[in-house]
């Protein structure tokens, strides 16, 4: 890691950033450049003591976090990761996903099912697209003895636009799923590898200027 206290999570969304901002640029799209592009994830709720599964079954608890794209930005990819750090920093600390799940679990018993399958689509709403950043396993491994080669992640999303991160085996596949009406998926996915090539080509420039490691800006809370 080239970044001080950054994690890769954060290294991602900056290049997702940046194949957005590529994707608005070509089709000329300046209102996706100017205007909120906002993205819902699921935040997991579990506490440390949870066990994944229950019974054999997947044992899913989580919230939602709504971050903004920062699109528009006309730093450099490095500023850029460091604004992003910030913004996700900050929805870490939020106990807004927590409030959530308890709410959650409180009033939904009490509601039709009608009435909260309409909650949850208007909660996805608030937000432009949905991403999910799934860690895999991080060796190979096989079913009926052939070896998995790739993994690539997707789920059945309210909203038209999906991104699905995954690490798999030391390699990251990104999966975009997108309404035709919207746009073509593969205008957008086409600008991954060439943002990550300039974006790792600036990182190793900027890292030699301080020996191998890039330090975090100091914010005015850093006195403190």
């Amino acid at each position: 890691n080239m970044f001080d206290g950054a994690t890769v999570n954060d290294v991602l969304v900056t290049l997702l950033t940046l194949v957005l901002k590529a994707y608005f640029v070509e089709v000329g799209d300046k209102a996706g450049l100017t205007k909120k592009v906002r993205a819902q994830f699921p935040i997991n709720t579990r506490s440390r003591g949870e066990e994944p599964f229950r019974a054999g079954n997947p044992h899913n608890k989580f919230g939602f976090g709504f971050m903004r794209f920062h699109v528009g930005y006309k730093g450099t990819p490095i500023q850029l990761l460091w604004k992003t750090k910030r913004t996700l920093d900050k929805i870490k600390h939020s106990p807004s996903p927590l409030v959530q799940t308890k709410v959650g679990d409180l009033i939904s018993p009490f509601m039709p099912l009608k009435m909260l399958n309409d909650t949850t689509l208007t909660l996805a709403a608030k937000a432009t697209a949905q991403m999910s950043n799934v860690p895999g396993p991080q060796v190979p491994v096989y079913i009926a003895g052939t070896k998995i080669d790739d993994m690539r992640f997707l789920i059945n999303s309210p909203l038209s636009f999906y991104v699905g991160l995954l690490t798999y085996n030391g390699a990251l596949s990104a999966s975009f799923c997108i309404d035709s009406a919207l746009a073509d998926p593969e205008l957008v996915a086409k600008h991954w590898l060439p943002e990550f090539e300039k974006f790792y080509k600036a990182a190793s420039a900027e890292a030699k200027l301080h020996d191998g490691l890039i330090s975090r800006p100091r914010g005015c809370f850093d006195c403190l």
